[in-house]
């Protein structure tokens, strides 16, 4: 049974190794075909467009957050600022709009 076994497989290699080699040829041909065509050199532009993009992404994103961060600071500052002068205006006993006219 295992002397069948081996024979089955051994001649499964015979039938399957011609046609393997073919395709295996064929398939080493078109790649040399696209290295002449210049295909690994758009793949690996592409791949470096890519890099970049990622790159100036990046750079938006922290550009677009440092803008972001400066107008809530500046926002910040003027709304305590006002709350500064609500409250010196209610620790003095006057109005908020009696006390701007008084600073």
């Amino acid at each position: 049974m295992r002397q069948m076994a081996v024979s089955v497989l051994g001649s499964l290699k015979d039938q399957l190794s011609q046609p393997l080699g073919g395709l295996q040829k064929r398939l080493g041909a078109l790649g040399d075909f696209g290295k002449r065509l210049g295909l690994d050199k758009v793949g690996g532009a592409l791949s470096n467009v890519g890099k970049e993009f990622a790159k100036l992404a990046a750079i938006g994103t922290a550009a677009f957050g440092a803008t972001v961060g400066a107008a809530w600071g500046f926002a910040r500052s003027i709304a305590n600022a006002g709350d500064a002068a609500i409250k010196s205006a209610q620790r003095v006993g006057v109005g908020y709009e009696s006390f701007q006219e008084l600073t």
